[in-house]
């Protein structure tokens, strides 16, 4: 069971002194969750966990009827915040309650359907830092089958960006007294709508 908690070579912890995921994975008490002690987990999620903490891409996964949470060290030194390493083993509902109206909707179609989703840069209001913060993310969220080939949880592989090319556009907008609408619909993406107005100086 070791090799499922291996760390990635020349991986970087949040902080120098602060212990690996690898490591907080391998010594949490997974008995005190619905995935139960980690010498009993299948080998389609110990397989997963392996992948997950040994990429060096910022990932999170949920498993289970509590689609418990699983992250490896990028994603918690990149977007997690001040929510690491708290959110290790709590409910998604809970880690991500502030945006749950937003990825609750295609975490539950991953699960239903089995196909996977995309998003490209939506917008999503996050707390991680002590205050609500505006920020950009592009990912997919992937569903993850169990021994018995039941869908038992996702795979999110996220990268998150800085929204400068909405923040450029909207410059030039309002140059022209123009406005940008964003609609985002679970599943479908992100739409913008850019509405110029009419110069009816012109003859």
């Amino acid at each position: 069971m070791e090799d499922c908690f291996a760390r990635p070579e020349n991986a970087v912890a949040v902080e120098s002194h602060a212990p690996s995921m690898s490591e907080l994975v391998r010594d949490y008490d997974w008995s005190t969750t619905p995935l139960g002690p980690a010498r009993d987990w299948p080998d389609s999620l110990r397989a997963t966990v392996r992948i997950l903490l040994t990429s060096r891409f910022p990932m999170w996964m949920a498993w289970g009827p509590d689609l418990t949470v699983l992250y490896n060290d990028a994603y918690a030194r990149v977007t997690l915040g001040k929510k690491h390493p708290w959110a290790l083993g709590k409910p998604a509902t809970e880690v991500w309650s502030e945006i749950w109206t937003d990825i609750g909707p295609r975490i539950a179609r991953v699960l239903d359907t089995g196909e996977a989703s995309w998003d490209e840069t939506l917008f999503l209001i996050l707390e991680r830092s002590g205050y609500p913060e505006e920020t950009y993310h592009t990912f997919s969220y992937s569903p993850l089958s169990g021994s018995s080939g039941r869908i038992e949880g996702m795979l999110c592989v996220v990268m998150e960006g800085t929204g400068l090319g909405l923040w450029v556009s909207k410059g030039i907008l309002d140059k022209h007294h123009a406005t940008i609408k964003v609609r985002s619909k679970p599943g479908l993406g992100t739409a913008f709508r850019i509405l110029l107005p009419v110069d009816t100086t012109t003859p």
